[in-house]
């Protein structure tokens, strides 16, 4: 037969109907000769030609396998049986199978039940290592595919479109689906296929999910996926890789609004993995991924600044993990590395952790480093929350943290307030969203119920150390603190450089002269109605007090104050007075004369006033402005009262005293008031 004939004959019709073979009547039959070798030449010969035979044959069959025709017929029976079993369409436009060690499909469709794609492939390699048709289990040495698309999908009270395919696969003949179709597929007790594999290479794959019982929709593109399978078996629901590595995916899940949600959010526990499955990767590489989620069952809007997590949109996905582990709600990482950026902004340029675990309630990650254009923070973070829809509802008052930081950890509230845009409505916050906040040590808790301990802060040149919480943020104003503080270092510019404008408009001038500001001690209460007991160092002096402040519209104070050298007529603006020594007990407001109304109770042990430096004055009165009505005694040197009674009137030149008195010794010498050669007169 010419090429040109026997080609024709491989392009006519495959019919897959057996042929009827006829044979020769036996008496028509010629009888063969008796050989007549020898019983050697029988015993070495006889094998030789049964080698040689099968020699042949396997030749034969290799050649008559390699034939398109042939290859056309093996798989059209193979397609055929699988078909009939799951009442379903299979096609491919050619087929090539290499010796059985490789099965090539060119436009391969498997259809659904509904007449709807479940699978189709524009070109599909599987490289077959073994085959065991008893123990139906089948190891593939690689599965390779071009223009992959699966498609599942499922209506509201029922299975994958893919389970009804597969239970046909598992029934005893042909077309003993379930006829229930919400029903579950009952296991099957006899031997269950395997199917085993230690290479997959997909490229320009499409997935796709359309849940129904749901309302959750997946799409997954993806430009190339290589895994190298160090075990893989879907009879144990396992998935080994030694190596992953996603180029280019892109994951889109919309969640449909239920109407029948109910009020509180769910607290069910959400399986990253189907139920039963477990994936582990001992290298997983991502590139230039993206991810979308939309949540039609919440406020999709979109505002820059603040991440809506109704409505996620992640770009510039890059990552890498090691010793990778996910099953059911738990993904552990042995270590990871991720960056990506979110449409609102927010810029995770790296965020380093080894080990890592998430969960559904939660997430630890230790050996943390985390950077962004605005933070640098480590190393160790964990949250704890109900249900993932705390971090867009309920941030604030639901999440969990525990946080570890290092010395050189810094952050800025601009990246809280991605995650809680209350902060940016908070007047004393909002003036310092771009403000570096240094942190080092132990803080946890919520973000509305913060506490820390053995804590370091820095804010500018304002830097806090010690054990504090703080109750009710992130309003400020109405937060409730307390703080044990072993170090404080500020100023009075600093301050005013971190309160909003209008409450800085209330800080009166009169307290510029401290200065520098250090602090060792404590303070509870709210930040303009609280105590604080401690001692101040300023530049006008050392000041150690148990006071209430209320500052919420004249400042009032009352408790206990003691001063050292601490410059009061500098504080007061009165160039007559100068240092000051004493302890007293106050009750007033006001810091400047002109405003001052206080009940005092004062020793003071020495003060300056106009040149001469007086001790030992006991004072018990009251202060209206410039106006001091009370009880005084003196045990100066020079000047000896055991009793005085009445008042003093500040608002003139010289202080015009009322009273009454008994002196014991007064020399005038020592006075700016005596004058030589004069006539000097005490009225009283």
């Amino acid at each position: 037969m010419s090429n040109h004939d026997e080609q024709a004959e491989q392009q006519k019709p495959l019919s897959l109907k057996p042929q009827a073979h006829t044979h020769p009547p036996a008496k028509l039959r010629k009888k063969r000769p008796r050989s007549k070798r020898s019983f050697w030449a029988w015993l070495i010969g006889v094998p030789l030609e049964i080698v040689g035979f099968l020699f042949l044959l396997l030749l034969t069959l290799v050649y008559l396998v390699r034939l398109p025709s042939i290859q056309t017929f093996i798989v059209a029976q193979a397609i055929g049986y699988v078909s009939a079993k799951t009442e379903t369409r299979i096609t491919a436009d050619s087929i090539y199978i290499d010796v059985f060690d490789k099965l090539y499909f060119e436009n391969l469709y498997v259809e659904d039940w509904d007449c709807d794609t479940l699978l189709y492939a524009e070109k599909l390699a599987l490289g077959i290592h073994s085959f065991d048709i008893w123990k139906q289990a089948l190891h593939l040495k690689s599965l390779d595919a071009d223009g992959l698309y699966v498609n599942l999908h499922r209506e509201k009270g029922e299975m994958l479109n893919i389970n009804y395919v597969l239970s046909g696969l598992s029934s005893k003949k042909s077309g003993e689906a379930a006829t229930d179709t919400t029903a579950k597929p009952v296991k099957n007790s006899s031997i269950k296929p395997s199917i085993t594999a230690e290479r997959l290479h997909l490229r320009r794959l499409r997935f796709g999910l359309d849940d129904g019982e749901s309302l959750t929709q997946l799409a997954i593109h993806l430009r190339e996926i290589d895994l190298q399978l160090h075990g893989f078996d879907i009879a144990d629901r396992c998935f080994e890789f030694d190596r992953v590595l996603l180029d280019q995916p892109v994951v889109s899940l919309r969640i449909g609004d239920k109407p029948d949600k109910p009020d509180k959010p769910s607290t069910d526990i959400v399986h990253i993995t189907p139920k039963g499955w477990t994936f582990d990767a001992r290298q997983l590489q991502l590139r230039d991924g993206a991810f979308a989620l939309t949540d039609e069952g919440g406020d999709t809007t979109w505002h820059e600044g603040n991440i809506n997590f109704k409505k996620l949109r992640v770009s510039r996905l890059e990552g890498n993990a090691t010793n990778l582990h996910v099953a059911n709600d738990t993904i552990f990482a042995a270590s990871i590395q991720l960056a990506a950026r979110e449409q609102s902004g927010f810029d995770l340029q790296r965020l380093q952790s080894s080990p890592m675990t998430f969960t559904a309630r939660g997430f630890e990650l230790q050996n943390l480093y985390l950077q962004t254009p605005n933070s640098r923070l480590g190393d160790y973070l964990q949250m704890k929350y109900r249900t993932l829809e705390d971090f867009s509802d309920y941030f604030v008052n639901r999440v969990r943290f525990k946080a570890r930081f290092t010395p050189k950890s810094v952050f800025k509230f601009r990246d809280i307030n991605y995650f809680a845009d209350d902060i940016s409505r908070e007047p004393y916050l909002q003036h310092n969203l771009d403000l570096p906040i240094y942190v080092h040590g132990e803080i946890g808790d919520k973000v509305n119920n913060i506490s820390a301990r053995k804590a370091s802060i820095g804010i500018g040149n304002t830097r806090i150390e010690g054990d504090f919480s703080i109750n009710g943020l992130p309003d400020v104003k109405s937060s409730f603190i307390d703080c044990k503080i072993t170090r404080l270092t500020t100023s009075v510019a600093e301050i005013r450089k971190i309160l909003p404008p209008k409450v800085r408009q209330k800080i009166p001038a009169q307290i510029d002269p401290l200065g520098n500001i250090a602090f060792n001690g404590s303070f509870t209460g709210f930040p303009s109605n609280f105590v604080a007991y401690g001692d101040f160092k300023t530049n006008i002096g050392q000041i150690k007090s148990d006071l209430k402040m209320d500052l919420r519209s004249k400042a009032k104070y009352s408790g206990d104050i003691a001063a050292t050298d601490f410059a009061l007529g500098t504080l007061l603006h009165q160039k007559d007075l100068g240092n000051i020594t004493f302890s007293a007990n106050v009750d007033g407001q006001g810091f400047n004369l002109n405003e001052l109304l206080a009940d005092i109770d004062a020793r003071v042990e020495r003060v300056a006033y106009k040149g001469y430096t007086y001790q030992n004055i006991n004072i018990d009165g009251n202060f209206d402005r410039k106006f001091f009505s009370g009880d005084l005694a003196i045990n100066d040197p020079n000047v000896n009262v055991d009793y005085f009674k009445g008042t003093v009137n500040f608002n003139t030149a010289t202080p015009e005293l009322n009273f009454k008195t008994a002196i014991n010794r007064l020399d005038l010498r020592q006075w700016d008031c005596y004058r030589p050669n004069k006539k000097n007169n005490l009225d009283g």
